[in-house]
Protein backbone atom coordinates (compact mmCIF):
# COMPACT_ATOMS: atom_id res chain seq x y z
CA UNK A 1 0.00 0.00 0.00
CA UNK A 2 1.71 3.45 -0.98
CA UNK A 3 3.00 5.49 1.31
CA UNK A 4 0.12 8.36 2.28
CA UNK A 5 -2.73 6.47 1.36
CA UNK A 6 -5.90 7.04 3.88
CA UNK A 7 -7.79 4.18 5.25
CA UNK A 8 -10.79 6.38 7.20
CA UNK A 9 -9.33 8.51 9.93
CA UNK A 10 -5.83 6.67 9.68
CA UNK A 11 -2.80 7.75 7.47
CA UNK A 12 -0.68 4.96 6.38
CA UNK A 13 3.14 4.84 6.66
CA UNK A 14 5.92 3.11 6.03
CA UNK A 15 5.60 -0.99 5.79
CA UNK A 16 7.13 -2.27 8.99
CA UNK A 17 6.77 -6.11 8.38
CA UNK A 18 4.67 -8.81 5.87
CA UNK A 19 3.61 -11.87 7.64
CA UNK A 20 1.58 -14.69 6.46
CA UNK A 21 -1.55 -13.59 7.70
CA UNK A 22 -1.25 -9.88 5.88
CA UNK A 23 1.18 -6.66 5.89
CA UNK A 24 1.88 -4.28 9.14
CA UNK A 25 2.26 -0.40 8.45
CA UNK A 26 3.06 2.13 10.81
CA UNK A 27 0.45 4.66 10.57
CA UNK A 28 -1.16 7.92 12.17
CA UNK A 29 -4.51 8.25 13.44
CA UNK A 30 -6.45 11.59 13.05
CA UNK A 31 -9.19 13.59 15.35
CA UNK A 32 -10.44 16.98 15.85
CA UNK A 33 -8.33 19.70 16.97
CA UNK A 34 -5.33 18.21 15.77
CA UNK A 35 -5.68 15.01 17.32
CA UNK A 36 -2.93 12.69 16.22
CA UNK A 37 -1.73 9.42 17.63
CA UNK A 38 1.12 6.69 16.69
CA UNK A 39 -0.46 3.22 15.97
CA UNK A 40 0.12 0.40 13.88
CA UNK A 41 -2.03 -0.77 11.16
CA UNK A 42 -2.61 -4.72 10.48
CA UNK A 43 -3.95 -5.58 6.99
CA UNK A 44 -5.34 -8.55 6.50
CA UNK A 45 -4.61 -10.35 3.70
CA UNK A 46 -7.07 -10.23 0.76
CA UNK A 47 -7.00 -14.13 0.45
CA UNK A 48 -8.18 -14.81 4.46
CA UNK A 49 -10.47 -11.26 3.98
CA UNK A 50 -12.43 -12.96 1.20
CA UNK A 51 -13.40 -16.03 3.19
CA UNK A 52 -17.05 -15.09 4.99
CA UNK A 53 -16.35 -17.34 7.98
CA UNK A 54 -12.35 -15.81 8.62
CA UNK A 55 -14.16 -12.55 8.35
CA UNK A 56 -16.63 -13.59 11.33
CA UNK A 57 -14.12 -15.20 13.77
CA UNK A 58 -11.87 -12.18 12.81
CA UNK A 59 -14.58 -9.46 13.77
CA UNK A 60 -15.63 -11.79 17.10
CA UNK A 61 -11.87 -12.16 18.11
CA UNK A 62 -10.85 -8.46 18.08
CA UNK A 63 -14.23 -7.22 19.80
CA UNK A 64 -12.57 -9.63 22.29
CA UNK A 65 -9.28 -8.23 22.28
CA UNK A 66 -10.16 -4.94 22.81
CA UNK A 67 -11.34 -5.82 25.96
CA UNK A 68 -7.73 -6.52 27.37
CA UNK A 69 -6.34 -3.58 28.97
CA UNK A 70 -2.84 -4.85 30.51
CA UNK A 71 0.74 -2.84 29.92
CA UNK A 72 2.16 -6.08 28.61
CA UNK A 73 -0.68 -6.43 26.09
CA UNK A 74 -0.60 -4.29 23.14
CA UNK A 75 -3.87 -2.67 22.86
CA UNK A 76 -6.00 -3.30 19.93
CA UNK A 77 -8.23 -0.02 19.10
CA UNK A 78 -10.24 -0.91 15.76
CA UNK A 79 -11.57 -3.15 13.79
CA UNK A 80 -12.05 -1.28 10.26
CA UNK A 81 -12.70 -1.89 6.80
CA UNK A 82 -11.80 0.57 3.98
CA UNK A 83 -10.81 0.77 0.66
CA UNK A 84 -11.68 -3.46 0.50
CA UNK A 85 -8.98 -3.73 3.44
CA UNK A 86 -9.74 -5.04 6.76
CA UNK A 87 -6.96 -3.57 8.92
CA UNK A 88 -6.98 -4.09 12.87
CA UNK A 89 -5.70 -0.90 14.55
CA UNK A 90 -2.73 -1.58 17.56
CA UNK A 91 -0.99 0.50 19.75
CA UNK A 92 2.77 1.18 18.12
CA UNK A 93 5.48 -0.21 20.44
CA UNK A 94 8.90 1.41 19.90
CA UNK A 95 11.15 -1.30 20.01
CA UNK A 96 12.44 -5.00 18.46
CA UNK A 97 10.91 -8.34 18.48
CA UNK A 98 12.16 -11.11 20.29
CA UNK A 99 12.75 -12.68 17.44
CA UNK A 100 14.91 -9.75 16.22
CA UNK A 101 16.69 -9.93 20.02
CA UNK A 102 17.59 -13.07 18.90
CA UNK A 103 18.55 -12.92 15.09
CA UNK A 104 20.82 -9.53 16.05
CA UNK A 105 23.00 -12.00 18.63
CA UNK A 106 22.87 -15.65 17.48
CA UNK A 107 23.54 -16.19 21.25
CA UNK A 108 21.11 -16.50 24.19
CA UNK A 109 20.69 -13.00 26.08
CA UNK A 110 21.45 -12.55 29.92
CA UNK A 111 19.40 -14.35 31.68
CA UNK A 112 17.77 -12.07 33.69
CA UNK A 113 16.78 -10.30 30.67
CA UNK A 114 15.32 -13.95 29.31
CA UNK A 115 13.46 -14.34 32.63
CA UNK A 116 11.61 -10.90 32.77
CA UNK A 117 10.65 -11.12 29.26
CA UNK A 118 9.12 -14.37 30.11
CA UNK A 119 7.58 -13.21 32.97
CA UNK A 120 6.22 -10.19 31.84
CA UNK A 121 4.21 -12.23 28.73
CA UNK A 122 3.02 -14.73 31.54
CA UNK A 123 1.36 -11.65 33.05
CA UNK A 124 -0.02 -10.42 30.13
CA UNK A 125 -1.06 -14.80 29.27
CA UNK A 126 -2.37 -14.61 32.62
CA UNK A 127 -4.66 -11.73 32.27
CA UNK A 128 -6.16 -12.90 29.05
CA UNK A 129 -7.10 -16.14 30.30
CA UNK A 130 -8.80 -14.46 33.64
CA UNK A 131 -10.94 -12.19 31.63
CA UNK A 132 -14.82 -12.11 32.19
CA UNK A 133 -17.81 -11.09 30.32
CA UNK A 134 -20.25 -8.83 33.00
CA UNK A 135 -22.07 -11.92 34.49
CA UNK A 136 -18.76 -13.07 35.91
CA UNK A 137 -18.55 -16.25 33.12
CA UNK A 138 -14.88 -16.70 32.13
CA UNK A 139 -14.56 -15.69 28.35
CA UNK A 140 -12.05 -18.12 27.09
CA UNK A 141 -9.32 -15.88 25.98
CA UNK A 142 -6.58 -18.14 24.41
CA UNK A 143 -3.06 -16.40 22.26
CA UNK A 144 -2.50 -20.14 20.73
CA UNK A 145 0.36 -18.16 18.78
CA UNK A 146 2.87 -17.10 21.59
CA UNK A 147 6.12 -17.00 19.70
CA UNK A 148 9.17 -14.65 19.83
CA UNK A 149 8.66 -12.97 16.83
CA UNK A 150 4.73 -11.65 19.33
CA UNK A 151 7.29 -10.44 22.04
CA UNK A 152 7.77 -6.57 21.49
CA UNK A 153 10.36 -5.17 23.83
CA UNK A 154 10.46 -1.71 23.52
CA UNK A 155 13.95 0.51 23.48
CA UNK A 156 12.74 1.62 27.34
CA UNK A 157 12.38 -1.84 28.47
CA UNK A 158 8.86 -2.63 28.55
CA UNK A 159 7.62 -5.95 26.99
CA UNK A 160 4.24 -6.34 24.97
CA UNK A 161 2.42 -9.35 23.62
CA UNK A 162 0.85 -9.18 19.98
CA UNK A 163 -1.74 -10.86 18.08
CA UNK A 164 -4.45 -11.62 20.64
CA UNK A 165 -6.86 -9.90 17.67
CA UNK A 166 -6.25 -12.38 15.20
CA UNK A 167 -5.27 -15.59 16.92
CA UNK A 168 -8.48 -17.69 17.22
CA UNK A 169 -9.44 -16.26 13.49
CA UNK A 170 -5.90 -17.24 11.72
CA UNK A 171 -6.17 -20.97 13.48
CA UNK A 172 -9.26 -21.07 11.42
CA UNK A 173 -7.37 -20.91 8.48
CA UNK A 174 -4.55 -22.99 9.65
CA UNK A 175 -6.41 -26.25 8.80
CA UNK A 176 -6.68 -26.67 4.75
CA UNK A 177 -9.31 -29.04 2.98
CA UNK A 178 -6.44 -31.56 2.95
CA UNK A 179 -6.02 -31.41 6.17
CA UNK A 180 -2.80 -29.68 6.00
CA UNK A 181 -1.48 -27.97 9.27
CA UNK A 182 -0.19 -24.54 8.34
CA UNK A 183 1.68 -21.38 10.85
CA UNK A 184 4.39 -21.48 13.11
CA UNK A 185 4.65 -25.36 13.74
CA UNK A 186 7.83 -24.99 15.73
CA UNK A 187 5.85 -22.73 18.88
CA UNK A 188 2.64 -25.10 18.76
CA UNK A 189 1.75 -27.69 21.45
CA UNK A 190 1.08 -30.91 21.30
CA UNK A 191 -2.43 -30.57 21.55
CA UNK A 192 -2.95 -28.11 19.45
CA UNK A 193 -0.92 -30.16 16.27
CA UNK A 194 -3.72 -32.85 17.05
CA UNK A 195 -6.45 -30.55 16.28
CA UNK A 196 -7.67 -31.15 19.89
CA UNK A 197 -9.69 -28.61 22.29
CA UNK A 198 -7.35 -26.55 23.38
CA UNK A 199 -7.57 -24.44 27.35
CA UNK A 200 -4.59 -21.94 28.74
CA UNK A 201 -2.04 -25.16 28.73
CA UNK A 202 -1.33 -24.87 25.27
CA UNK A 203 -0.05 -21.36 25.61
CA UNK A 204 1.92 -22.50 29.14
CA UNK A 205 3.38 -25.02 26.60
CA UNK A 206 4.18 -22.43 23.81
CA UNK A 207 5.66 -19.78 26.42
CA UNK A 208 7.85 -22.81 27.57
CA UNK A 209 9.06 -22.70 24.16
CA UNK A 210 10.11 -19.28 24.19
CA UNK A 211 11.56 -19.30 27.15
CA UNK A 212 13.84 -22.40 25.95
CA UNK A 213 15.03 -20.25 23.41
CA UNK A 214 15.98 -16.82 24.87
CA UNK A 215 17.75 -19.32 27.75
CA UNK A 216 19.50 -21.14 25.76
CA UNK A 217 19.85 -19.19 22.20
CA UNK A 218 18.67 -22.53 20.41
CA UNK A 219 14.73 -23.34 19.21
CA UNK A 220 13.43 -26.31 21.43
CA UNK A 221 12.24 -27.84 18.22
CA UNK A 222 13.72 -27.72 14.66
CA UNK A 223 13.31 -29.34 11.60
CA UNK A 224 13.50 -29.30 7.80
CA UNK A 225 9.74 -28.83 7.43
CA UNK A 226 7.28 -28.25 9.48
CA UNK A 227 6.09 -32.13 10.00
CA UNK A 228 9.50 -32.78 11.28
CA UNK A 229 9.02 -30.19 13.68
CA UNK A 230 5.41 -31.38 14.78
CA UNK A 231 6.67 -35.06 14.92
CA UNK A 232 8.94 -33.71 17.79
CA UNK A 233 6.77 -32.02 19.56
CA UNK A 234 4.13 -34.73 19.49
CA UNK A 235 6.98 -37.37 20.64
CA UNK A 236 8.45 -34.87 22.86
CA UNK A 237 11.99 -35.05 21.01
CA UNK A 238 14.12 -31.76 22.05
CA UNK A 239 17.46 -31.24 23.55
CA UNK A 240 17.39 -30.44 27.51
CA UNK A 241 19.11 -27.20 28.09
CA UNK A 242 22.29 -28.73 29.68
CA UNK A 243 22.73 -30.87 26.75
CA UNK A 244 23.91 -27.15 25.14
CA UNK A 245 25.31 -25.67 27.95
CA UNK A 246 26.82 -28.20 31.18
CA UNK A 247 26.33 -24.84 33.09
CA UNK A 248 22.44 -24.42 32.88
CA UNK A 249 20.53 -23.83 36.08
CA UNK A 250 19.53 -27.48 37.21
CA UNK A 251 16.16 -25.80 38.72
CA UNK A 252 15.50 -23.71 35.24
CA UNK A 253 15.85 -26.72 33.23
CA UNK A 254 13.18 -28.12 35.60
CA UNK A 255 11.00 -25.33 35.01
CA UNK A 256 11.14 -26.28 31.28
CA UNK A 257 10.79 -29.64 30.85
CA UNK A 258 7.69 -29.19 33.11
CA UNK A 259 6.31 -26.34 30.82
CA UNK A 260 6.76 -28.02 28.14
CA UNK A 261 5.49 -31.58 29.12
CA UNK A 262 3.17 -33.78 26.65
CA UNK A 263 0.72 -34.53 28.78
CA UNK A 264 -1.11 -31.53 29.93
CA UNK A 265 -1.84 -32.66 33.50
CA UNK A 266 1.95 -32.89 34.18
CA UNK A 267 2.16 -29.27 32.46
CA UNK A 268 2.14 -26.15 34.81
CA UNK A 269 -2.00 -25.49 35.16
CA UNK A 270 -1.85 -21.70 34.18
CA UNK A 271 0.75 -19.11 33.20
CA UNK A 272 0.79 -17.60 36.56
CA UNK A 273 2.12 -21.03 38.32
CA UNK A 274 4.59 -20.86 35.78
CA UNK A 275 5.63 -17.41 36.46
CA UNK A 276 5.92 -18.08 40.63
CA UNK A 277 8.21 -21.07 39.99
CA UNK A 278 10.64 -18.57 37.50
CA UNK A 279 9.81 -15.83 40.29
CA UNK A 280 11.61 -18.54 42.99
CA UNK A 281 14.48 -19.81 40.83
CA UNK A 282 15.65 -15.85 40.25
CA UNK A 283 15.17 -14.58 43.42
CA UNK A 284 17.33 -17.83 44.83
CA UNK A 285 19.78 -16.97 42.04
CA UNK A 286 19.88 -13.25 42.76
CA UNK A 287 18.76 -12.54 38.99
CA UNK A 288 16.97 -9.77 39.02
CA UNK A 289 15.35 -8.33 35.79
CA UNK A 290 14.14 -4.92 35.22
CA UNK A 291 13.05 -2.85 32.56
CA UNK A 292 16.20 -0.97 33.25
CA UNK A 293 18.40 -3.52 32.31
CA UNK A 294 16.62 -4.94 29.40
CA UNK A 295 16.43 -1.25 28.08
CA UNK A 296 20.35 -1.53 28.23
CA UNK A 297 20.44 -4.70 27.07
CA UNK A 298 18.61 -3.64 23.63
CA UNK A 299 20.06 -0.13 23.10
CA UNK A 300 23.25 -2.10 23.46
CA UNK A 301 22.10 -4.33 20.15
CA UNK A 302 19.98 -1.44 18.04
CA UNK A 303 20.79 1.79 19.73
CA UNK A 304 18.15 3.84 20.48
CA UNK A 305 16.36 5.28 16.67
CA UNK A 306 14.02 7.82 16.93
CA UNK A 307 10.18 7.27 16.48
CA UNK A 308 9.50 7.13 12.90
CA UNK A 309 6.66 9.74 11.85
CA UNK A 310 3.88 9.45 9.09
CA UNK A 311 3.37 12.02 6.51
CA UNK A 312 1.32 12.94 3.36
CA UNK A 313 4.26 12.45 0.76
CA UNK A 314 6.89 14.77 2.62
CA UNK A 315 9.77 13.31 3.93
CA UNK A 316 11.36 14.88 6.67
CA UNK A 317 15.25 15.27 7.76
CA UNK A 318 17.07 12.41 9.67
CA UNK A 319 17.22 12.56 13.51
CA UNK A 320 19.93 14.38 14.18
CA UNK A 321 19.04 17.23 11.46
CA UNK A 322 15.30 17.54 12.82
CA UNK A 323 16.49 18.10 16.20
CA UNK A 324 19.21 20.30 14.96
CA UNK A 325 16.64 22.69 12.97
CA UNK A 326 13.94 22.80 15.15
CA UNK A 327 16.36 24.21 17.67
CA UNK A 328 17.30 26.89 15.60
CA UNK A 329 14.04 27.79 14.57
CA UNK A 330 12.76 28.51 18.32
CA UNK A 331 15.59 30.23 18.73
CA UNK A 332 14.52 33.02 15.79
CA UNK A 333 12.96 35.92 16.52
CA UNK A 334 8.97 35.73 15.50
CA UNK A 335 9.52 37.55 12.17
CA UNK A 336 12.50 35.53 11.20
CA UNK A 337 10.93 32.49 12.27
CA UNK A 338 7.58 33.30 10.45
CA UNK A 339 9.81 33.91 7.40
CA UNK A 340 11.61 30.71 7.21
CA UNK A 341 7.91 28.66 8.27
CA UNK A 342 6.64 29.82 5.22
CA UNK A 343 9.65 28.97 3.02
CA UNK A 344 9.73 25.88 4.36
CA UNK A 345 6.11 24.96 3.65
CA UNK A 346 6.20 26.05 0.02
CA UNK A 347 9.29 23.47 -0.17
CA UNK A 348 7.17 20.84 1.25
CA UNK A 349 4.25 21.76 -1.02
CA UNK A 350 6.36 21.77 -3.85
CA UNK A 351 7.30 18.39 -3.09
CA UNK A 352 4.40 17.05 -2.70
CA UNK A 353 3.04 18.42 -6.25
CA UNK A 354 6.04 17.46 -7.52
CA UNK A 355 5.81 14.01 -6.58
CA UNK A 356 9.25 13.85 -4.78
CA UNK A 357 11.02 14.85 -1.67
CA UNK A 358 13.24 17.28 0.13
CA UNK A 359 15.76 16.71 2.20
CA UNK A 360 17.53 19.29 4.54
CA UNK A 361 21.03 18.66 6.24
CA UNK A 362 23.61 20.17 8.61
CA UNK A 363 26.91 19.81 8.03
CA UNK A 364 30.50 19.55 9.45
CA UNK A 365 33.88 19.85 8.14
CA UNK A 366 34.50 16.14 8.64
CA UNK A 367 30.80 14.39 8.17
CA UNK A 368 28.20 15.69 6.31
CA UNK A 369 25.45 15.46 9.77
CA UNK A 370 25.58 16.29 13.59
CA UNK A 371 27.04 13.69 15.92
CA UNK A 372 26.58 14.51 19.27
CA UNK A 373 29.09 13.46 22.12
CA UNK A 374 26.46 11.14 23.66
CA UNK A 375 25.51 9.67 19.94
CA UNK A 376 26.95 5.46 20.90
CA UNK A 377 29.86 3.91 19.13
CA UNK A 378 27.61 1.49 16.66
CA UNK A 379 25.27 4.90 15.82
CA UNK A 380 28.77 6.01 14.61
CA UNK A 381 29.56 3.48 13.00
CA UNK A 382 26.55 3.20 11.13
CA UNK A 383 26.36 6.93 10.28
CA UNK A 384 29.97 6.48 9.09
CA UNK A 385 28.67 3.25 6.40
CA UNK A 386 25.76 5.42 5.43
CA UNK A 387 27.51 8.03 4.35
CA UNK A 388 30.15 6.04 2.60
CA UNK A 389 27.74 3.78 0.90
CA UNK A 390 25.70 6.71 -0.49
CA UNK A 391 25.96 7.16 -3.88
CA UNK A 392 26.00 10.17 -6.10
CA UNK A 393 22.26 11.19 -7.45
CA UNK A 394 21.80 13.19 -10.64
CA UNK A 395 19.04 14.55 -8.92
CA UNK A 396 20.97 16.32 -6.28
CA UNK A 397 23.90 17.55 -8.59
CA UNK A 398 26.79 17.88 -6.29
CA UNK A 399 25.29 18.03 -2.94
CA UNK A 400 26.50 14.79 -1.42
CA UNK A 401 25.44 15.87 2.11
CA UNK A 402 21.60 15.71 1.04
CA UNK A 403 20.88 12.04 -0.06
CA UNK A 404 17.80 10.50 -1.28
CA UNK A 405 15.33 9.38 0.96
CA UNK A 406 12.11 7.20 -0.44
CA UNK A 407 10.87 6.39 3.48
CA UNK A 408 8.48 8.71 4.15
CA UNK A 409 8.07 7.21 7.77
CA UNK A 410 11.09 9.53 10.04
CA UNK A 411 11.61 9.92 13.58
CA UNK A 412 9.90 13.15 15.30
CA UNK A 413 12.11 15.70 16.21
CA UNK A 414 9.85 16.11 19.60
CA UNK A 415 10.57 12.68 20.45
CA UNK A 416 11.96 11.87 24.05
CA UNK A 417 14.14 9.04 21.74
CA UNK A 418 15.95 11.23 19.66
CA UNK A 419 19.51 10.42 19.90
CA UNK A 420 21.41 13.59 19.51
CA UNK A 421 21.42 16.68 21.76
CA UNK A 422 23.37 18.80 19.94
CA UNK A 423 22.24 22.71 19.83
CA UNK A 424 23.03 25.44 17.09
CA UNK A 425 22.53 28.67 16.66
CA UNK A 426 20.12 30.55 14.42
CA UNK A 427 23.17 31.79 12.53
CA UNK A 428 24.34 27.92 11.80
CA UNK A 429 20.91 27.12 10.24
CA UNK A 430 21.09 25.38 6.87
CA UNK A 431 19.51 26.85 3.43
CA UNK A 432 17.01 24.07 3.07
CA UNK A 433 16.85 22.38 -0.45
CA UNK A 434 13.57 21.33 -2.39
CA UNK A 435 14.10 18.58 -4.70
CA UNK A 436 11.31 17.39 -6.92
CA UNK A 437 11.26 14.52 -9.48
CA UNK A 438 9.87 15.94 -13.25
CA UNK A 439 6.45 15.36 -13.63
CA UNK A 440 5.05 12.89 -17.02
CA UNK A 441 1.92 12.11 -18.60
CA UNK A 442 2.24 8.67 -16.88
CA UNK A 443 -1.26 7.41 -14.62
CA UNK A 444 0.33 8.94 -11.07
CA UNK A 445 -0.25 6.74 -7.90
CA UNK A 446 -3.39 7.49 -5.60
CA UNK A 447 -0.94 9.02 -2.99
CA UNK A 448 0.51 11.75 -5.68
CA UNK A 449 -2.85 12.82 -7.22
CA UNK A 450 -4.89 12.51 -3.59
CA UNK A 451 -1.77 15.06 -1.91
CA UNK A 452 -2.22 17.44 -5.22
CA UNK A 453 -5.62 18.43 -3.72
CA UNK A 454 -4.17 19.25 -0.15
CA UNK A 455 -2.07 22.27 -0.54
CA UNK A 456 -4.08 24.53 -2.07
CA UNK A 457 -6.79 23.69 0.77
CA UNK A 458 -3.85 24.68 3.23
CA UNK A 459 -2.63 27.33 1.77
CA UNK A 460 -5.96 28.56 1.00
CA UNK A 461 -6.79 28.55 5.00
CA UNK A 462 -3.33 29.31 6.24
CA UNK A 463 -2.95 25.53 7.59
CA UNK A 464 0.68 24.66 8.23
CA UNK A 465 -0.18 20.72 8.48
CA UNK A 466 1.94 20.06 5.45
CA UNK A 467 5.07 20.80 7.67
CA UNK A 468 7.03 18.20 9.90
CA UNK A 469 5.11 18.16 13.16
CA UNK A 470 8.25 19.48 14.71
CA UNK A 471 8.23 22.76 12.83
CA UNK A 472 4.40 23.45 12.71
CA UNK A 473 4.11 27.10 14.65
Amino acid sequence: MPAGTRLGRYLVGQRLAVGGMGEIYAARAEGVAGFEKMVVLKLVHPAFAADPEFVRMLQSEARLAALLSHPNVVQVFDLGFECGEYFIAMAYVHGKSARELLRETQDPMPLACALHIVDRVAAALTHAHDMRDDDGEPLGILHRDVSPGNVMVGYDGTVALLDFGIAKAAERTKVTRTGTIKGKAGYMSPEQVRGQTLDRRTDVFSLGIVLYELSTGWPAFSGDSDFTMMNKIVSGDWVRPRGRDAEFPVELEAIIERALAGDVDKRFPTTAALQAALSEFAESHVLHGSPEALARYVQGLFGHPARPIVELGVEPPDVATRETVATAVAAMEPAQRAGWQRWAMGAAVLAVVGGGTWAMRTSTPERGNVVSEETSPRQREALEQRHALEPASAELGARRDAPVQTNPVQPMADSPDVASETEVAPSVLPEPVAHTKPRTNKTKSRRVRAARKEPAEASASGDNNLLPPSLRP
